[in-house]
């Protein structure tokens, strides 16, 4: 039942969830990285979460997980400048 629900939820959403993380993060592999974390995430809660709730989870889940995902590449790309130079 498990992998049904989760299958079919998955099907139904996972481009919705690509295209928003894709609207935040402007990086297609990126953007399914983090449809990825927001799946996996959800493989382990679906089965407590009410059907009418999971499209409103996933969307904060993957706004959330891209705004991180979007703040790790910015500190990543930071370049230290020291007064010596």
């Amino acid at each position: 039942m498990k992998s049904e629900k989760f299958k079919s939820t998955y099907m139904e959403y996972h481009h919705m969830v690509i295209h928003l993380a894709y609207d935040i993060l402007q990086d297609y592999d990126l953007a399914h990285h983090v449809c990825q974390e927001v799946f996996i995430e959800l493989s382990e809660k679906i089965e407590s979460m009410d059907q009418e709730r999971i499209k409103g989870w996933l969307l904060r889940c993957a706004k959330r997980k891209s705004i991180e995902s979007a703040g790790k590449g910015c500190r990543k790309n930071k370049v230290s400048v020291s007064a010596e130079e």
